[in-house]
């Protein structure tokens, strides 16, 4: 019984080596796998993507030696990816940092909605416009939405934007005031993706 515990590993790693019998087929790896190694270990977190002027962009949080930033790649099929550029943390609210941004296509201009970083119970929700989807202009009224009430932390994050007739709706996330755990508007508790109950 024991022998064959030990030959069948071994008989699998020496088919892996093409030694014995068919050699292994490659790890099936996803069709489209793309990381940012600008920064060493490759890293493309949040990722959210657009079709923009004949190709695609994604947008992702982007792990800097320090904070994160929003890193850019274009892609012409969905597939290969390569990278564009880079929305770093500017002068206000995301100097220390930004991340998780959502796209946002709007009057043929890429509508960039993303939270600052690094600032705690003061993170909130900022914007930025390109018309090249590449170079960013920051709303002057930055941050645009902070999270308040007595039910949340004061934190903002993690924005989605959908268009829903003539609106424009904006999705953010936060934590209850101990910073513990996600709420919602609605006063429910949420905990690894499940609802737990009413406040």
């Amino acid at each position: 019984m024991q022998t064959a515990k030990i030959l069948k590993p071994m008989l699998f790693v020496l088919m892996c080596l093409g030694i014995v019998g068919e050699p292994c087929l490659a790890i099936d790896m996803p069709e489209m796998f793309y990381g940012d190694d600008t920064y060493g270990r490759p890293f493309a977190k949040d990722p959210d993507v657009v079709k923009f002027r004949g190709g695609y962009y994604m947008y992702y949080s982007v792990r800097m030696q320090k904070g994160y930033a929003v890193g850019i790649a274009r892609s012409t099929d969905l597939i290969e990816w390569k990278k564009a550029g880079e929305l770093l943390p500017g002068e206000g609210c995301d100097k220390n940092g930004l991340a998780a941004p959502a796209a946002i296509i709007l009057d043929n201009m890429v509508h960039l909605f993303y939270q600052s970083y690094g600032n705690g119970p003061k993170d909130a929700i900022c914007h930025a416009m390109s018309e090249d989807g590449l170079n960013f202009g920051r709303n002057p009224s930055n941050p645009i939405f902070r999270a308040s009430g007595e039910w949340n932390c004061g934190r903002a994050i993690d924005a989605d934007v959908i268009v829903r007739g003539d609106s424009v709706l904006l999705y953010w996330a936060t934590r209850d005031p101990d910073a513990r755990s996600f709420v919602s508007p609605a006063g429910l508790r949420l905990r690894c993706g499940q609802v737990d109950s009413a406040l």
